[in-house]
C-alpha cells in the first residue's frame, strides 16, 4: 500500500496518474476525512493507494508519496514500481516470478528421474549433480551429506514417476 498526497495537477501527462485511463482496474472508496482509497486490480495483481490530501477523481495529478522508516521500505518501493508500470503500460504486466526453493527442488527431482530412467546409480547421480564435491573413493563414507541428499532425491523422483501429476498438488 502507498500513502500519497496530490502534488501537482499541472504536471506533464507522463507524470500524472489519470484514473480515466486506468478505469478498468480501479475501485474507489471515500473514507472518513475524505481520504480516497484506490484499489487497482486485474483480478490477480493489485495495488492500493490511499490519497490523504487532494483528489484524483476527475483530476489527473502527480502524487507525492509518504514513506516512513528504513526497515519497511521494500513494500512501498515495489508498489511504486508496480504503479509506474501500470501508468506507463495502461495495465498490469506479469512480473517475473522469483524461483522458489521448491522450484529448484523440482528441477533436481526431474533430473534425478531422468537419470534413473537412463539406468544411473546413486553415485553417478551424485557426481552429475555435485561434481568434484563427491569423493572419488568411499563416497558413502567421505560424502555422507551428499549421499543422503541423493537418497532423498531418488525417493522423491521415484514417487514422482509413480504419480507424475502429484508434484503439482505440492505447489
Amino acid at each position: 500500500m502507498l500513502t500519497a498526497n496530490v502534488a501537482n495537477i499541472h504536471a506533464p501527462a507522463s507524470e500524472r496518474v489519470d484514473l480515466r485511463l486506468l478505469a478498468p482496474f480501479v475501485t474507489i472508496v471515500i473514507g472518513h476525512n475524505e481520504t480516497e482509497h484506490l484499489l487497482f486490480s486485474d483480478g490477480r495483481r493489485f495495488l492500493r493507494i490511499d490519497v490523504i490530501e487532494g483528489t484524483l477523481i476527475g483530476c489527473p495529478s502527480s502524487l507525492s508519496y509518504l514513506l516512513r522508516g528504513l526497515t519497511q521500505l521494500q513494500g512501498p518501493i515495489a508498489s511504486l514500481n508496480r504503479l509506474a508500470r501500470l501508468v506507463s503500460f495502461g495495465g498490469f504486466h506479469a512480473e517475473k516470478p522469483s524461483p522458489s526453493k521448491r522450484h529448484h527442488r523440482w528441477v533436481l527431482e526431474l533430473r534425478v528421474a531422468d537419470a534413473l530412467a537412463g539406468g544411473a546409480d546413486q553415485q553417478e547421480i551424485a557426481r552429475a549433480l555435485f561434481g568434484p564435491r563427491i569423493a572419488d573413493r568411499r563416497w558413502r563414507l567421505d560424502s555422507p551429506s551428499y549421499r543422503r541428499q541423493v537418497q532423498r532425491l531418488v525417493s522423491e523422483a521415484r514417487s514422482m514417476l509413480r504419480a507424475p501429476l502429484a508434484m503439482w498438488r505440492r505447489a
